[in-house]
């Protein structure tokens, strides 16, 4: 007869792990010779199933944890939570007003770079012309005028060069016209005040002041 400690056992108990063994130590279980017994495995204890009936309420396996699931979502954003055992509120979706700020706030950035770095950069003459595609139109061009030689200290370094081509060191552009580079770096920081004006009023009005904020922005000229 299976026995623990000479109590009677039923026909299933269980060894608990070592921080659990109390009353129920391994040396203290005896089991009848007639008895069969098969041990099954659990996470913390050792069950055996015999034929006895009676069981310590000490050595009874640990109930199975409570699995935790979310219910689909309730009206009026709120879901049943199982583990909480209530209704709770969901994460609230983002308003219109916030999807309309990030659109025109990056709308604001991309015509801020649209603008320092083509219109602006043209407007003060920051970059040299296309080269000639043709030997025809090089010589016209260099009929017209439209290029910049380089001085004589420039190409004397050019000399030392390996490979040194005078017409690969013509700047295809109109001399009359020259980069303003000052001038280019004051309507960049004109254009920077601008674009945080705008984006200020994106930020803390409504949605019809940050639409006319921003084609505002866009019509403005900084040359």
């Amino acid at each position: 007869m299976l026995s623990l400690n000479g109590v009677p056992m039923s026909n299933t108990f269980c060894i608990p792990s070592i921080s659990q063994f109390g009353e129920c130590q391994v040396n203290s279980i005896q089991l009848d010779d007639c008895a069969k017994t098969t041990p099954i495995y659990f996470s913390d204890c050792v069950v055996y199933e015999s034929s006895t009936t009676a069981t310590p309420a000490a050595c009874q396996p640990a109930p199975k944890a409570k699995k935790c699931r979310h219910k689909k979502e309730a009206p009026m954003g709120r879901y049943y939570d199982e583990c909480e055992d209530r209704y709770v509120d969901a994460i609230p979706s983002q308003s219109d007003l916030a999807t309309a700020r990030e659109y025109l706030t990056s709308r604001i950035q991309n015509v801020q770079y649209e603008k320092s770095s083509g219109d602006l950069r043209k407007a003060f003459y920051l970059d040299d012309d296309q080269a000639p595609a043709t030997a025809k139109e090089a010589l016209e061009r260099i009929a017209a005028g439209k290029f910049v030689a380089p001085t004589e200290e420039q190409e004397k370094v050019m000399k030392e060069q390996y490979g040194y081509r005078w017409y690969s060191h013509l700047t295809w552009r109109d001399p009359s016209k020259p980069a303003d580079r000052d001038g280019y770096r004051k309507a960049v920081e004109a254009l920077e005040e601008a674009a945080t004006e705008a984006r200020d009023v994106i930020k803390t009005g409504t949605e019809k002041e940050g639409l006319e904020a921003l084609k505002a922005f866009q019509a403005q000229t900084f040359h």
